[in-house]
C-alpha cells in the first residue's frame, strides 16, 4: 500500500525526532556491536516503524514508547536468530559469530 503524503510526513518527523533514540536503543540491547551492524539494526528497526505506523494508536502509547518496543522485537528476532545458529538451525552469520553474548 503507497503512503499518503502525510504519513511521509509523518515518519519523516519521526525519524528527524527519534533518530538518535532508536539507535540508542538498539545498542543498548547488544554488547561488543560493531558500528555496521548497530547499523544495518537501527535500518531494521526503521523498516518496521514504516510498515506498522499505520497501526500505531496514540490513545495506547508515546510514540517513544511504541519505537521502543518495537526496537525490542528487532534485537529479540536477532536473538532468535543467534541462538538458532549457535543451535545448527542454519548457516553461522559471520558478523554475529564473534559475539560472547548478545545482551547487554
Amino acid at each position: 500500500m503507497p503512503l499518503s503524503n502525510e504519513m511521509r510526513k509523518d515518519l519523516s518527523d519521526i525519524h528527524d525526532s527519534h533518530r538518535r533514540m532508536v539507535q540508542g536503543v538498539c545498542r543498548s540491547f547488544l554488547k561488543k556491536l560493531p558500528r555496521e551492524d548497530l547499523d544495518d539494526l537501527t535500518q531494521y528497526a526503521w523498516e518496521r516503524i514504516c510498515v506498522y505506523y499505520d497501526k500505531y494508536a496514540e490513545e495506547r502509547s508515546s510514540i517513544s514508547t511504541w519505537i521502543t518496543l518495537i526496537c525490542r522485537s528487532v534485537m529479540y528476532d536477532l536473538i532468535r536468530k543467534h541462538n538458532a545458529e549457535k543451535r545448527g538451525a542454519g548457516v553461522p552469520d559471520e558478523s554475529l559469530s564473534n559475539y560472547e553474548s548478545i545482551i547487554g
